[in-house]
């Protein structure tokens, strides 16, 4: 195989510190990219996440301060209905609203959004605040009509630009269990929440559901830019859950991640520039120390591309140039064992050592051309072993391959240096006899290999096997003038031999073939 033509390079100490420059540089670049493109990815899944966090922990800040007041509220209403102020007033028809009435007028002024009335079994107002009678297009007059026919109580949200919850709690006669008043309480939902947590709601904005029913109490009116990823929570009573049931949802009312996103592509930007240039400073020092040894060590390389081992020089340095030294060296050598093995491996039969077909075949067209361009002869011998499967058969596979590599020996130990022998298949061989001036002596040299062939050989085991050969002779160019040719008229020849008994050779003969002196050989059966 012809080795590939050495390129010439030029290197110069510039170049290669460039080159060591540039390779970290676009590493780190890479790096950089990755590391950011991964942080960006992992961003846009993250943080919006994030703002559903955010907006759920103010929902559940919110939502539970709402649950709590109205929870808290709803009690007090039960626990005034049933003290003995409430039913005392209203059980008495003279002067019931002297002690009831300042009592709830103190109470009315100490609450911030909420108001308190008190009715009579008839709906009639007795004392507190007559307000959440006056709203509601009659939705306090409807649900004092449900507490006293009930007996029990009950919430509804009035109609309007702000949610107002009315709560009506049925007052009971202490002897006789009669309703004989409603408790009635209104509070404005958006006026308890707000002052809560102000600053947790910058960028956000809260609104109150009932069905379809929604109130705003709260927006951000100089972020408001849209609605994103809102967050809800059920606020409703935990004795009586079928008092009131409300969703009070908090969205962000901007992008909440667009900024985030902007920072960390900024950030990551002015990284990256910081450690490419960091990388930069560091790849050229770590370039100018080492591109002495590098080159020295590519120069001979370059000197000769298609050396061994023995051009790489030793580097006793210890540090990975020296590593990289040796390692050259090591691979070298490897590569030459390679290429040798792999030689032997394409060409030579791995049981005899001798050429397989592949490699006969191109030295029997060499030789074709050779001898046609100088006018010389040569002949092939096909070999053909006689009673070789019948030592397989008897004696064992392992017998019949110590045979063969004894056949092998006996043949490259009889022919010429000049000569070729080859394994073609099984028990098949071929033999290149160049030059070949007459065909004499091509036929004493297989008499010769006949004789040698039927020589008893010895197994390990103590025993000996015996078998002969036949022998078909081709001659260029009287029987041939081509490989394919020459081929078959020798296979045919080495047929016509074993047709007239083993143990012969035979020239070709167009048709026939030419039966040869008869060796005196021992044609008795194989032996072991």
């Amino acid at each position: 195989m012809t080795p590939p033509e050495a390129v010439p390079l030029t290197m110069t100490r510039m170049s290669l510190h460039r080159r060591v420059q540039v390779a970290a540089f676009t590493l780190a670049m890479v790096v950089a990219a990755a590391i950011g493109v991964t942080n960006l990815v992992m961003a846009v899944r993250d943080l919006p996440r994030t703002a559903m966090t955010a907006n759920d922990t103010v929902a559940r800040l919110l939502g539970s301060y709402l649950d709590t007041s109205l929870f808290n509220r709803v009690e007090e209403l039960r626990h005034l209905a049933q003290s003995s102020l409430v039913w005392t007033a209203l059980s008495d028809s003279q002067g019931r609203d002297i002690y009831i009435k300042p009592f709830l007028e103190d109470r009315n002024q100490a609450m911030v959004h909420g108001r308190l009335a008190l009715l009579d079994y008839r709906g009639r107002f007795v004392a507190g605040k007559a307000s959440p009678l006056a709203g509601g297009e009659g939705e306090a007059e409807d649900l004092v009509s449900e507490v006293l026919a009930s007996g029990l109580i009950t919430a509804r949200l009035a109609p309007g630009d702000r949610p107002v919850l009315i709560l009506g709690v049925p007052i009971f006669y202490v002897y006789t269990d009669d309703v004989i008043g409603v408790l009635l309480g209104s509070y404005d939902l958006a006026g308890l929440l707000g002052r809560q947590s102000v600053a947790d709601l910058v960028g956000r904005g809260v609104d109150l559901r009932l069905a379809d029913r929604v109130w705003t109490l709260w927006r951000d009116a100089e972020a408001a830019t849209g609605v994103y990823v809102p967050a809800s929570y059920r606020v409703a009573h935990a004795e009586l859950p079928g008092l009131y049931a409300l969703d009070l949802q908090v969205y962000s009312t901007r992008n909440p991640w667009l900024p985030h996103l902007q920072a960390r592509a900024g950030l990551m930007l002015l990284v990256s520039l910081l450690l490419a240039a960091v990388v930069w400073w560091l790849a050229g020092l770590a370039a100018i120390r080492v591109s002495g040894r590098l080159e020295a060590l590519a120069a001979a390389i370059l000197a000769n591309p298609t050396g061994g081992p023995d051009q790489i020089p030793l580097d006793t340095g210890g540090d990975e140039i020296a590593v990289l030294s040796g390692a050259l060296r090591q691979a070298l050598s490897a590569q030459e064992e390679a290429r040798r093995e792999l030689h032997q491996l394409a060409y030579y039969d791995p049981l005899t050592g001798l050429m397989n077909r592949a490699l006969f075949e191109d030295k029997l067209a060499d030789a074709l051309r050779r001898c046609q361009r100088r006018g010389d002869s040569f002949a092939l011998l096909f070999i053909d072993l006689d009673r070789f499967k019948l030592v397989n058969d008897t004696a064992g596979h392992e017998a019949g391959d110590l045979l063969l590599q004894a056949v092998a020996a006996r043949i490259r130990d009889r022919i010429r240096a000049s000569d070729l022998a080859c394994r073609r298949s099984g028990d098949e061989f071929t033999v290149l006899m160049e030059p070949c001036e007459a065909e004499d002596l091509a036929v004493q040299l297989a008499e010769e290999l006949i004789q040698r062939l039927s020589a008893p050989c010895p197994l390990p085991a103590g025993t000996s096997v015996t078998v002969g050969a036949s022998i078909g002779i081709a001659l260029f160019p009287r029987d041939g003038v081509s490989a394919a040719e020459l081929m078959a008229n020798a296979d045919a020849a080495m047929y016509a031999a074993k047709e007239r008994g083993a143990g012969r050779c035979c020239l070709y003969v167009p048709g026939v073939g030419r039966a040869c002196q008869p060796v005196p050989v021992d044609n008795a059966p194989c032996t072991t």
